[in-house]
Parts: structure tokens; C-alpha cells; sequence
């Protein structure tokens, strides 16, 4: 199957029973509307999550793209309007979908014993009504979440100095993490709250590469040469050269078709080794001044 083309159905009515055979997989409609009245969306046994609509008077089915994470966590962007999108996990939407009922047979639990594991095929399920996140409760969340985010975004950008590209992703992901805490009783303080805490941790990690004399995306006079091209990994070196010509980390990755994970993994790996590596050199030279 080609998850990057979309399919035209008889019917919208008939896109679940589409869904399971193509997939071959159990499929479910998600029970509460995510960013439109139009669209149903639904999710398969694996994690897979589709949309359907009507268009020009026939169904209109397309997968949805997953945003992988760490910690096997799987993500599904859903838009809150004017082209901004939150994300939200897929194994809560399968929560919220069994819970209710509406999940046919398929009963995940924690097959590891690790409860911080949220990977689909490991999820609990508790039956406390308590523990459901409500359809309205969902969109007082997308609410807040609409009408708050550039406030909140541009608070941090100010006060931290930080990109506005940091700032998003530091707002969104803080707001994932308040909004799946069912305990929180004031959302928008904990969210700005979290922030907070979020920026100070990326700060400190900026400020642990930053304490590095030389950098390596521009040219050094005392060389003849850029110094990322000390790095051994010629994939390496074209990404710190491309963050030299002044791409984001998530361009690179797409330019390259790898993760924005591994950039950064790979931009800090660099970093690393430049540093041992003048390091040992500066050494080198050193003693040999005293000789």
C-alpha cells in the first residue's frame, strides 16, 4: 500500500470497512471529532491513523503521517485551525476508543510491566470512567491551546531569548505533557508553568555545547579549511556544512530523508569529536612551543 496517496471509496460510510482491507488490521473509528465535523478518522490494531471525507460526492480516504518520538511513543498531528496542529498520542486515542466501547475486541495491556511504556501493543486500561478524556474536555484543550499559543510562545521567545522554531516546539511539547496529566486542575498555569522547566533544560543542554571555543560551522582564520571538515563521516560533515549555510535542523533532515533525531544526534556526536580533536591538537602544539 502506498501510505502517501490517498483513495477515493463508493462511500465515506464504507471507509472503515476499506480501511481493514487494506490494511488487513482491525480498524476503529476514533469517537470524538478531531479538526472538523467533515472528517472520520479511524485506527488500525498496529497504530495506523486515517481520515475519511466526502469529496465531489465520494469518499476520499488518506493515512495520516505519525510523528515518531523516543521511548517507542507514537504521535498523530491532529490541526486545531489556522494551520497550527497539536499532538496527540495514538495509543490515547486507542485509550479513549476502548473505554468507551467503541474499539471492537482488541484489548492492549502492559505485556513488559513497564507503565511509562505508552507504545501501542503495551498500553493498560484501566475502566474507571475518571480516567476517560472526555469529548469536551478535548476541546476545551484544543481551545485553550488555540487561543494561547502565540502568548505563551512569544513569552518564551522574549524572556529566554530563544528561536521561534525552540519556542514552538517547547510550547507544544509542554502542552502535550500538561494535557495528558489528567490530575492537573488549572491547565493553562501548569502549561506555562512546564515551559518554564522545559526552556531551563534546553538551555542548560545549549549552554553544555556552547562552551566550546571553536566553532565548527564557519571558517576558522588560523585554517585553511572549515573545520567540519575535520569530522571523518562525509554524512557528517554535509550536515554541519548544511547548518553552516544557514538550514534548520529539520530542512536538513528532510533534504537528507533521515529523522530530525538523528541530525541532532549527529550534530552533537560532531561537535564531540571537533572539540577532541583540536583539543589534541592544541596540546600537540603546545609542547612543542616549550621544546
Amino acid at each position: 500500500m502506498d501510505t502517501k496517496k490517498g483513495y477515493f471509496i463508493n462511500h465515506v460510510d464504507e471507509a472503515q470497512s476499506f480501511i481493514e482491507k487494506i490494511t488487513n488490521e482491525k480498524t476503529a473509528q476514533i469517537p470524538y471529532p478531531m479538526d472538523s465535523s467533515d472528517k472520520s478518522y479511524y485506527i488500525t490494531i498496529s497504530g495506523k491513523v486515517f481520515f475519511a471525507k466526502t469529496i465531489s460526492g465520494k469518499g476520499f480516504v488518506i493515512q495520516k503521517e505519525h510523528v515518531r518520538r523516543p521511548s517507542s511513543e507514537k504521535f498523530v498531528k491532529l490541526s486545531t485551525g489556522k494551520h497550527r496542529e497539536i499532538q496527540v498520542t495514538v495509543a490515547q486515542c486507542l485509550y479513549n476508543s476502548f473505554v468507551i466501547g467503541k474499539w471492537l475486541d482488541v484489548r492492549p495491556c502492559y505485556k513488559n510491566g513497564n507503565k511509562l511504556d505508552y507504545s501501542l501493543d503495551n498500553l493498560v486500561l484501566p475502566f474507571e470512567a475518571s480516567q476517560v478524556i472526555s469529548s469536551s474536555k478535548m476541546g476545551m484543550y484544543a481551545g485553550l491551546y488555540k487561543s494561547h499559543f502565540e502568548r505563551v510562545r512569544l513569552y518564551l521567545s522574549r524572556t529566554f531569548n530563544l528561536s521561534k522554531e525552540d519556542a514552538e516546539d517547547i510550547v507544544q511539547d509542554a502542552f502535550i505533557h500538561v494535557t495528558c496529566n489528567r490530575d492537573c486542575e488549572d491547565v493553562l498555569v501548569t502549561w506555562v508553568w512546564y515551559c518554564k522547566q522545559r526552556v531551563k533544560d534546553f538551555i542548560q543542554k545549549r549552554c553544555s555545547l556552547s562552551c566550546f571555543d571553536y566553532d565548527p560551522y564557519f571558517f576558522n582564520k588560523d585554517f585553511e579549511f572549515p573545520l567540519y571538515d575535520l569530522l571523518p563521516v562525509k554524512r557528517d560533515r554535509e550536515i554541519l556544512e548544511m547548518r553552516y549555510k544557514g538550514y534548520r535542523n529539520t530542512e536538513i533532515a528532510k533534504i537528507l530523508s533521515i529523522s530530525k533525531g538523528n541530525v541532532d544526534a549527529r550534530i552533537s556526536r560532531s561537535l564531540t569529536l571537533i572539540k577532541k580533536i583540536l583539543k589534541k591538537d592544541l596540546e600537540y602544539y603546545e609542547k612543542r612551543r616549550r621544546v
